[in-house]
């Protein structure tokens, strides 16, 4: 147990090393006069952006920052506790079973979207506005450049769906496999991968109150696919292997 409580600490320490590096470089330079995160957008706008009844989490088209931006001017303090009292008068004013409704969503939508929002940041896609590229092209985003390979996947494309169908399909039977393994270890009394568990409950715990992306959940994606692969091979185990033990029987009673 000391060693683990070691290991986390120095974790811990060399996270912050890129931050520590960052500051003594720009106040040497005189770059800036106070640490970058002094004034830094306070950890109440993301979990004010995570409580929205209408788009449960997901960027609130620039409310909490504008309210950052022009309302503190940039104060983290200031700003800390206007984000307070915001979060409290959603609270009170939103009823129980809608806040419910919200964070049934909310989890759904983080994971099961499926594609991570490949639809987005890997193959791209072109402001229905037809605005320009990066802030201005809105949350459908826009190609930096055309080529062959865009034109394919452009719009409602039969490719570009196609290609997001696979997705979803891979991502469906992902959670079939896991799912299958869960049941599988509590039938068999079997608790090796409750460490995994845990891990990935503690991501779900976060994102109820944050706000919320799909991609956000990149970092615990290596530990569904290892238990989405034990699932498969307990499925494949049962049919294949079951098969073949129920044909060996049959010919020893003949």
């Amino acid at each position: 147990m000391k060693k683990v409580i070691i290991s986390i600490g120095v974790l811990g320490m060399l996270f912050n090393v890129p931050t520590w590096t960052q500051n003594a470089v720009l106040q040497s330079s005189s770059v800036v006069s106070e640490p970058v995160g002094e004034n830094a957008a306070p950890v109440y706008m993301w979990l004010n952006m995570g409580i929205n009844l209408e788009r449960f989490g997901f960027w609130d088209n620039m409310e909490s920052y504008q309210i950052y931006q022009r309302q503190a001017n940039y104060s983290k303090a200031e700003s800390a506790s206007l984000f307070k009292q915001e979060i409290s008068n959603k609270l009170s004013e939103a009823s129980a079973s809608e806040l419910v409704q919200m964070y049934y969503k909310k989890i759904i939508w983080t994971w099961t979207e499926g594609t991570y929002q490949m639809d987005r940041y890997g193959i791209g896609n072109e402001s229905s506005l037809g605005v320009g590229r990066g802030r201005g092209g809105g949350i459908a985003g826009s190609y930096s450049y055309t080529n062959a390979i865009t034109e394919l996947l452009q719009g409602g494309s039969a490719y570009r769906t196609g290609l997001l169908w696979i997705v979803y399909v891979m991502n469906f039977l992902m959670y079939c496999f896991i799912f299958i393994r869960l049941v599988g270890g509590i039938r068999r009394k079997r608790y090796d991968e409750v460490s995994l568990i845990l891990v990935i409950l503690g991501f779900i715990g976060f994102y109820i109150l944050w706000e919320i992306k799909s991609r956000y959940i990149y970092p615990v994606y290596p530990l569904l696919v290892v238990l989405s692969y034990m699932g498969f091979k307990d499925t494949y185990d049962f049919i294949f292997h079951r098969k073949g033990t129920l044909e060996r029987y049959s010919l020893r009673k003949r």
